[in-house]
Parts: C-alpha cells; sequence; structure tokens
C-alpha cells in the first residue's frame, strides 16, 4: 500500500514538474485551454441534438404506452389499498384499539368531497408537489449530462 501511496506521489510530482517546464509559455497554455473549451462546447451541442423526438411522440402516441399506464396505474391503486387495508388491521391487532378515537362516518364522504374548503386544501398541495418536484427536476437538468464522453464512445 505504501508503495502504491509513493508511486502515485512520484507520479504527480513528476506530472506537475513537466507543466511548469519552460518549454510550455503562456500564449501555449490560452490556445489549449481555448480548445479545451471549444471541444467541450461542441460536446454539449452534440448531446442537445440527440433528442429524437419523434421516437418521444411515437413512445407516448402508442397505443401500447398507453395501455401500460392505464395498467400500471390499476394495480397500484390495487395494491396501495390492499396494502393500506392489511396495515391498518395488522396495526390495530398489535395495538389492542383502532388508532383513531372516531367512528368511521360513511355520510361524512360526500361532505368531504364537495367541501370548498377542503377542495381548495387539495388543490393546493396537489400544487405545492407539482412545483416541488419541477424544481427538484430542474437542479437535477442543471447538473449536466448523465454520462462522461469516454463512456459514450465506448458503446
Amino acid at each position: 500500500m505504501m508503495i502504491l501511496v509513493i508511486l502515485t506521489l512520484v507520479s504527480v510530482k513528476s506530472s506537475a514538474a513537466q507543466l511548469h517546464s519552460d518549454q510550455y509559455q503562456a500564449a501555449d497554455r490560452t490556445q489549449i485551454e481555448d480548445d479545451m473549451q471549444i471541444k467541450f462546447l461542441q460536446v454539449r451541442q452534440d448531446k442537445v441534438a440527440e433528442v429524437d423526438f419523434d421516437a418521444v411522440y411515437d413512445f407516448f402516441a402508442s397505443p401500447s404506452t398507453g395501455q401500460k399506464f392505464f395498467v400500471t396505474t390499476i394495480v397500484q391503486l390495487i395494491s396501495n389499498t390492499l396494502g393500506w387495508i392489511l396495515l391498518s388491521a395488522m396495526w390495530i391487532t398489535a395495538r389492542g384499539s383502532p388508532a383513531s378515537l372516531i367512528a368511521f362516518d360513511p355520510d361524512s364522504i360526500p361532505k368531504f368531497l364537495a367541501s370548498p374548503t377542503d377542495a381548495s386544501i387539495n388543490i393546493l398541495l396537489g400544487a405545492g408537489y407539482t412545483v416541488t418536484t419541477t424544481i427538484v427536476w430542474a437542479l437535477f437538468l442543471a447538473l449536466g449530462p448523465l454520462y462522461s464522453p469516454r463512456r459514450r464512445s465506448a458503446d
């Protein structure tokens, strides 16, 4: 392990000495930096141009995609509902009493659904979730591309 560290330090030191040698002048460094910046911008433009919007449209317009989304939504609804019912039953069994002392009143469901206050609260919650998700995605997208040029060239 120590030999690896020493070899790494020697390698870094020799690289630094080579960079600081007199054969590289300031004008050459500026030219190299400009070339690197141009190459970086070209890579960024190539990545933006790679999006095939026809394929994106075909994916979302495909009937099989719509069916998959529909089936996924139904399966999630059923599994979430069953999960809530089973976990509630397990919790009540383990606890010995219901979590809520308020009795379930089926007549209160239409009142809850038709209440303007509850509706506005739910709309604002949905809008808040949407805005938060949009901001998080924008932050992730601002990080840049997810793959390096080396990995892309290997593909």
